[in-house]
């Protein structure tokens, strides 16, 4: 009698507790319709920045969830806000050909920032679209033909208004949800910049006194990541590392500050840092053999969920001026050139 009452509960709990998505099936379910959509529309998204970067976790694909760390002064939320204006913002000057571009990308994208106030990302997206360095604008150091390029981005940036910034100094797990969630379902957002996860005054004012920094900032991520799913959208990251990352070799999630774990929820895990000395030298050389630009980072590859490339280094020329990257090649941990690498 227990058996057959509690397997009709458990049929009606299973109904209304996971409405939002079948949690359990057959693995012969619905796979001639899988395959055929993979056949038309494969599971790739809207390009970021960095051509290589984009092969390798095949865009920002929506309901993922992606961590780029690095050290403090690295670059983190200013490559954010590239992404996040590459994504929002159609209209960019081509530098090379001197000449504005439309990428179509159109998208209403959400920009989080823990530690930039609102001015400090706009003048980033208009760098970014202009390629003007940030310090030629904050210090009105602009020839005229840049003021009138500045002008036309701002009129662009009027016209394609699809970029949202949220400034949060001390969030909370529950307010960051919140947010998300408002912007997702409100503002039809599909892609969100959070800048960083670290511990800050927010998170620890109301745990609970037995609950260790690394499980709070693994509590966050998993948030995260459940968002992603849940609103069929793509989140980016990032967090600091510890003290060590100078002295390993390997770049992977044992460098993350205050909790390994935090890649446990992740999709893609990278660390992206400045080339030092020695990889400074390997860089120059293979991009002079190779007719590249010179690498000023790397982007270390240790974890690619659904992805075949991991335990790959992209070498990079990021311009933190303009908030562009530029990718210059691939190698493996030792520095060998992938040659079989299809971009």
């Amino acid at each position: 009698i227990f058996k057959h009452y509690n397997i009709k509960l458990n049929d009606i709990q299973g109904k209304y507790e996971n409405f939002l998505e079948k949690t359990c099936i057959s693995a012969a379910h619905g796979i001639e319709e899988l395959v055929r959509q993979l056949q038309t529309i494969p599971e790739v998204g809207l390009p970021l920045e960095g051509d290589i970067y984009n092969t390798v976790t095949r865009g920002a694909r929506l309901k993922k969830l992606y961590i780029d760390s690095g050290s403090s002064g690295s670059g983190k939320s200013r490559r954010m806000a590239g992404n996040a204006t590459r994504l929002s913002i159609p209209m960019y000057f081509d530098t090379h050909e001197n000449m504005w571009v439309n990428t179509g990308y159109a998208s209403k994208v959400l920009y989080i920032t823990t530690e930039l106030e609102h001015a400090e990302v706009q003048t980033l997206v208009l760098a970014y679209m202009t390629g003007i360095n940030e310090d030629k604008i904050l210090n009105n150091k602009c020839t005229d033909a840049e003021e009138e390029r500045i002008s036309l981005a701002i009129e662009y940036l009027k016209q394609n208004d699809n970029l949202i910034i949220e400034y949060m100094p001390d969030p909370t797990i529950v307010a960051l949800k919140t947010l998300i969630k408002k912007h997702a379902l409100q503002d039809d957002v599909k892609y969100v910049f959070y800048d960083y996860i670290h511990i800050g005054a927010g998170l620890v004012a109301n745990r609970d006194k037995q609950m260790r920094d690394d499980v709070i900032l693994l509590l966050l991520t998993n948030t995260l990541k459940e968002l992603a799913n849940e609103l069929d959208i793509h989140i980016s990251t990032a967090t600091q590392l510890n003290g060590e990352y100078e002295e390993k070799e390997v770049k992977n999630e044992n460098l993350i500050r205050g909790s390994k774990a935090v890649a446990d929820k992740a999709d893609i895990g990278a660390i992206t840092l400045r080339c030092n000395p020695a990889e400074e030298e390997l860089g120059r050389a293979i991009a002079l053999k190779s007719g590249t630009l010179q690498p000023n980072f790397i982007t270390d590859i240790y974890k690619n969920r659904r992805g075949k490339w991991t335990g790959i280094r992209i070498w990079r020329n990021i311009d933190l001026g303009t908030c562009r990257t530029v990718d210059c090649f691939i190698t493996d941990r030792k520095g060998n050139i992938i040659e079989d690498f299809d971009n």
